[in-house]
């Protein structure tokens, strides 16, 4: 197995994982803090318990101040990117934003070259670009309300914003598992998120939006959140490996393959159960969604030539 196997693995998981986001966002957390808040809360708990066995067997080995200080920098930029995604969200559609969202392995590609030194053959840099386009035009919907102009530049804004920080935080996650060991280098970027989170609890009004879902939706809540970020962590887990082990562009660019991996678990789901999967009406037919589904297959295969 090595990190192509892995990425796409991770963008498959994670596609499952954004299914059952969608559905608690429209139906349970309906402000902009609260499920950021609580996929922080059990991820960094979840992380917590990795460190606490790694210090109980003797396996944690102390870098120094600066090494911690960088291991934890992807935390925080993860939690800044998803609140400023989630801005984005309540003024768009989450399909354009989601669409929008992936041109990150261009950015990634950037700091590849800037940071790393790392260039690719021509036939690479067109796996990339198939993959990526394909993917945006495959998320993309007709939006169910105009946007003026106006707005929507300020949502291309945000969502360049989030995705710039969410590719960042991928190159000091990239940066941090060569300064440690995978699995204090992976534990340690996901306790760093903890840190603004609770800083935010110490503002009533967010306190309160946070507080909220936890009231109207009750222990049960907490219990499906708390499984789905296991399943969150798993990705998170296969893909802090993946970048370990392959190039930061290409590694960024597998995720792009998202997309065709939630249309047809979204397909397969409206089909056990109806209505199940929120969509919205889309201006891409049937038979043009396949053949950007196979531009992301080619785009993939490209890439790794």
């Amino acid at each position: 197995m090595d990190w192509l196997i892995i990425g796409v693995s991770s963008a498959c998981l994670f596609a499952a994982i954004s299914i059952v986001d969608k559905i608690l966002l429209e139906r349970y957390f309906k402000n902009n803090w609260a499920y950021p808040f609580f996929t922080a809360l059990f991820l960094g708990f979840y992380s917590l318990l990795i460190l606490g066995y790694r210090l109980a067997v003797n396996l944690f080995e102390a870098p120094s101040l600066s090494i911690i200080l960088i291991a934890l920098l992807p935390g925080f930029l993860h939690y800044a990117a998803a609140l400023v995604t989630t801005r984005a969200l309540r003024q768009a559609d989450a399909s354009t934003v989601f669409g929008l969202s992936q041109i990150n392995p261009f950015f990634a590609m950037l700091w590849g070259i800037i940071v790393f030194g790392n260039y690719y053959k021509p036939i690479n840099y067109v796996g990339v670009f198939i993959l990526v386009v394909s993917a945006v035009f495959l998320a993309w919907e007709k939006p169910q309300r105009s946007i003026k102009v106006l707005k929507f530049n300020r949502v291309l804004l945000l969502v360049l914003l989030g995705t710039f920080i969410r590719s960042f935080s991928d190159l000091i996650l990239k940066i941090s598992v060569t300064e440690l060991a995978f699995w204090d280098a992976f534990a340690l970027s996901r306790v760093g998120s903890l840190f603004p989170a609770f800083l935010l609890l110490t503002q009533p009004k967010i306190r309160q939006d946070i507080i909220t879902p936890i009231i109207s939706g009750g222990k049960r809540l907490i219990g499906i959140a708390g499984l789905v970020e296991i399943f969150a962590l798993t990705n998170l887990i296969l893909m802090t490996l993946a970048f370990s082990l392959g190039p930061l562009a290409l590694v960024s660019a597998t995720q792009a393959t998202m997309p065709l991996f939630i249309l047809i678990f979204t397909v397969l789901l409206n089909r056990i159960r109806k209505g199940l999967v929120p969509t919205l009406a889309t201006g891409v037919s049937f038979q043009t969604r396949v053949l950007l589904g196979l531009g992301i297959v080619l785009g993939v295969l490209l890439i790794y030539m």
